[in-house]
């Protein structure tokens, strides 16, 4: 079961362990992980349309309407 935490929250506990960790010898990037994570990163599908060719079976909105059934099915929304 997934459990929904404010972004700021979690980025702040990433930073707290980052700062507990500072004096050990374990690595110091739990808040840079967090923030990475909870970014909004799109991409672009041109290139694979102009070098290969390629191009998408179904349009992004059935994907999603697809998609939804499935993530009800696995406990995700």
């Amino acid at each position: 079961r997934w459990l929904a935490l404010p972004v700021a929250l979690v980025q702040g506990i990433g930073r707290l362990i980052d700062a507990a960790l500072y004096f050990s010898n374990e690595p110091q990037d739990v808040a840079q992980l967090v923030d990475f994570v909870t970014s909004d990163v799109t991409f672009s599908m041109e290139k694979a349309r102009t070098i290969l060719g390629w191009q998408p079976q179904v349009s992004l909105q059935d994907g999603m309407q697809r998609s939804v059934p499935y993530l009800q099915e696995i406990g995700l929304l």
